[in-house]
C-alpha cells in the first residue's frame, strides 16, 4: 500500500519566511484526534485533512494552525441535534 502524500516543508504564502510554525508529529496529532495512523493517512490522501509534511528520514510532521483549523472546520459543521 502506498504512504499518504507527504510534501516537503515550506513557509506558509501568507506568512513572513521569518515567522517559524510551529509543527507537532504524527504522535501529537493522534493525541488530538482519536483515530488511528491509518485513518489520517487516509484523510491525507483524500485531501480532507491537513498535508503531512517529511522532515527527517522515517520521521513526518504536521504544521499545528492547519490541524486546528481542520478541527475548528470540524466543530463549525459539525450536524447538531434539532431542539424540538
Amino acid at each position: 500500500m502506498k504512504r499518504a502524500q507527504m510534501k516537503r516543508a515550506e513557509p506558509a504564502p501568507s506568512s513572513p519566511a521569518s515567522e517559524v510554525r510551529q509543527m507537532i508529529s504524527i504522535k501529537d496529532v493522534l493525541k488530538r484526534i482519536p483515530v488511528s495512523r491509518a485513518t489520517i493517512e487516509r484523510k491525507v490522501k483524500l485531501g480532507t485533512f491537513p498535508k503531512m509534511y517529511s522532515i527527517a528520514p522515517m520521521r513526518v510532521g504536521f504544521f499545528l494552525d492547519e490541524v486546528l483549523a481542520w478541527q475548528k472546520a470540524l466543530i463549525e459543521n459539525a450536524i447538531r441535534p434539532t431542539e424540538n
